[in-house]
């Protein structure tokens, strides 16, 4: 599903270098990134989703190289290849919750918004039990809430790929397992590859596999260098 060959990536004037020999993503596959803070987590996010590109070598989605495709050719993979889920949520305040889930279909042609894709989005708001709050801003919504609404966001355009970048972090125990669930149910029933940053020890029983980023990064060798 995605392949990383030989990739190194590292921002200009900092010393930080992410080196990736090789890294194989399945279809279907939970995957769990974990390690300190500051040390390349969500920077390997961004490469996989084509934000970011590496200095040198390959990413792989399927069989698209995504080095070879423009900076339009890669939003567009994202849109309708990837979604995205961040710790943040990344709502906007001047939209409902209807118009937020709706966003990537407005923002883009290459999405086509049809009446097939306003009911999914019904279901998906209702499916996280927030049928009645279909016009309801962000500010008037709870922490879990927005959350939901952002994971609506993402999976209402049926993704291949989910990326989460650290999803459950602002949330209680309540709120983090509702969310958790919805994303392994919908991971499940199609097949989607989910790669997901986290700090929390007590979900990675719930990935198939669990990496560590300093497998991959220099912040060991910085830490040593300063230590």
């Amino acid at each position: 599903m995605i392949q990383l060959k030989e990739v190194q990536f590292s921002y200009p004037g900092d010393s930080f270098k992410l080196s990736i020999p090789r890294l194989d993503i399945g279809r279907s596959e939970k995957l769990a990134i974990t390690g300190p803070s500051g040390c390349g987590k969500t920077t390997l996010l961004n490469l996989i989703s084509g934000i970011s590109r590496p200095g040198s070598g390959r990413i792989i989605l399927e069989d698209i190289e995504l080095s070879e495709l423009s900076e339009q050719d890669i939003k567009d993979l994202r849109l309708v290849k990837m979604g995205l889920i961040f710790q943040q949520f990344e709502l906007l305040d001047y939209l409902s919750v209807l118009d937020n889930v709706m966003l990537p279909f407005r923002i883009n042609p290459i999405l086509n918004l049809d009446d097939d894709i306003k009911e999914r989005a019904f279901s998906v708001i209702s499916s996280m039990g927030l049928g009645d709050k279909l016009k309801r801003y962000p500010a008037k919504l709870s922490q879990g809430e927005r959350q939901r609404v952002s994971v609506a966001r993402a999976l209402v355009t049926k993704p291949e790929v989910l990326i989460c970048d650290e999803p459950t972090a602002n949330l209680d125990p309540v709120n983090r397992d509702r969310i958790l669930d919805i994303i392994d149910s919908y991971c499940d029933e199609t097949k989607t590859t989910l790669i997901m940053v986290t700090h929390d020890q007590e979900i990675l029983q719930r990935f198939h596999r669990i990496i560590n980023i300093l497998d991959y990064s220099n912040y060991k060798d910085k830490n040593e260098l300063n230590g």
